[in-house]
Formats: C-alpha cells, structure tokens, sequence
C-alpha cells in the first residue's frame, strides 16, 4: 500500500500531485490483545510512531520496530 501510494501520479484538475502514507500495524495473536478495540489501539499507536518519525513508512505495534521500504 505504501509504496503503491508513492509510486502512483495522482491526476487532478489542474496537475499531478504526488503523496506518501504513514501506517501503522498490529496483528493478531502477535499483539497479545483480547478484544477487537485493543488490537486497534496497537494500531493506532503504531501509525502515531510512524507519524512522529517521519513521512512514507510503516510502524510495527508492540514496539517491534520499523518495516523496511519495499
């Protein structure tokens, strides 16, 4: 998703914009969460750290780090 976003030429009225995405990514059972909202608030923390880090990359819940680029 991130690199699709990146690599695509978005077409507007008058041009072309381009964009990067932050996301942030939990999963399950790797989160050890018991509920649906825990395991979205592993991803929201997640996409925060990736917010805070910088542009155009993926952040891993549970403090596991950061994905490479791909």
């Amino acid at each position: 998703i991130r690199a699709g976003v990146e690599n695509h030429h978005f077409i507007i009225a008058d041009g072309e914009i381009r964009m990067t995405v932050s996301l942030g990514v939990a999963g399950f059972p790797e989160s050890n969460v018991d509920s649906h909202a825990k395991l979205v608030q592993e991803a929201d923390s997640a996409l925060y750290r990736a917010k805070e880090a910088g542009k155009n990359r993926v952040e891993l819940s549970g403090g596991h780090g950061t994905v490479k680029k791909i």
